[in-house]
């Protein structure tokens, strides 16, 4: 697990150009616990 913030994923991709970012919440499964909080970043990046 990693634990950040959105500002702090956006200064790992400082010498990137963000093509695609999603943020995602729902509630799902998991193998360990029913009605588990998720939240997902999803980013595409291409190296400047």
């Amino acid at each position: 697990m990693t634990f950040l913030s959105k500002e702090q994923i956006f200064n790992y991709f400082n010498d990137y150009e963000i093509i695609y970012y999603a943020e995602k919440k729902y509630i799902k499964d998991s193998i360990q616990d029913k009605d588990k909080h998720w939240h997902v970043f999803e980013i595409y990046a291409k190296k400047r």
